[in-house]
C-alpha cells in the first residue's frame, strides 16, 4: 500500500508492537515494567498465552492443534509444581543413585569373589 512515496511498514509496526510489550531496555515494555510477576511467573504466563493462542488456532484449523493447546495449558501448572519441588526431586534422585550404586557394588563384589574362589 504505497501512497505518494510512503512505504508499507507492516513489519515495522509489528516490531514496534513487540517492543511495546517486551521492551528493549528496563524502562520500556509492559512485561519488564510491571512488577506484578517474577521472572518465572512471567514465563508461565507467556506459556499460558501461547497455549491459549494454540487452542484458538486449533479450533479454526484442526483438532490436533487444539489438543496441543490443551496439553500446553495443562503443562503450566505441572511446571509450576515441579519447580517448587525441584530440590526434593534432586534429593530423591541422589538417594536412588546411591542405593543403586551400593546394591550393584555389593552384587558385583560377591560375583567377583565367587569367580575368584572357583579358580
Amino acid at each position: 500500500m504505497c501512497k505518494a512515496g510512503k512505504r508499507d511498514s507492516g513489519w515495522l509496526d509489528a516490531n514496534a508492537s513487540l517492543d511495546s510489550v517486551f521492551g528493549r531496555d528496563e524502562h520500556r515494555g509492559l512485561i519488564r515494567r510491571s512488577r506484578l510477576l517474577t521472572a518465572p511467573g512471567t514465563g508461565l504466563a507467556l506459556l499460558m498465552l501461547l497455549a491459549l493462542g494454540t487452542f484458538v488456532a486449533g479450533v479454526h484449523i484442526a483438532w490436533q492443534i487444539c489438543i496441543l493447546g490443551l496439553i500446553m495449558a495443562l503443562a503450566v501448572p505441572a511446571i509450576a509444581w515441579l519447580t517448587s519441588y525441584a530440590l526434593f526431586f534432586d534429593l530423591a534422585a541422589a538417594a536412588l543413585v546411591g542405593i543403586t550404586v551400593t546394591f550393584f557394588g555389593v552384587t558385583a563384589t560377591r560375583a567377583l569373589r565367587s569367580c575368584l574362589q572357583e579358580r
